[in-house]
């Protein structure tokens, strides 16, 4: 689960960037619909963060070792 988190972390990273970065190119560009499909990846990016984010903070670092025995 821990990687899980790791991989939605940087999928979402990456919708942010190209939601942003394409969504506006194409709306100084006047292609308006296809802008707002393009600006609508943001909020799916930020989710995808956000559990990504939820996800690795509880299972930490250290879910993915076993116990150690005393």
């Amino acid at each position: 689960m821990y990687r899980a988190g790791r991989i939605a972390i940087h999928v979402g990273i990456a919708l942010v960037i190209a939601g942003m970065v394409l969504g506006f190119g194409a709306m100084f560009t006047d292609a308006d619909s296809l802008a707002v499909n393009l600006i609508g990846l943001v909020p799916l990016g930020f989710v995808l963060l956000l559990a990504g984010v939820t996800v690795t903070q509880l299972m930490g670092a250290g879910a993915k070792r076993p116990p150690e025995e005393d």
